[in-house]
């Protein structure tokens, strides 16, 4: 059978409407990176996480330092 290709299928991830951070997801049939931004304390500095398919977790931009 074909497969739909412009459908995401649920990944049961529920943002609470009150989270502090903002969530993006960009994917492909293989890989996948997925980004979490908030400014922590209020400055210039947007704190930054990324984890990725093989569960790789990195805070790229740390706002408590920045």
């Amino acid at each position: 059978s074909a497969v739909n290709t412009t459908v995401l299928h649920p990944i049961w991830i529920d943002i609470m409407t009150n989270a502090r951070y903002s969530f993006t997801i960009v994917a492909n049939a293989t890989a996948f990176t997925a980004t979490a931004t908030a400014n922590i304390d209020e400055d210039g500095t947007i704190d930054t996480w990324v984890i990725d398919q093989n569960g790789i977790l990195q805070n790229t931009i740390n706002d408590v330092n920045g």
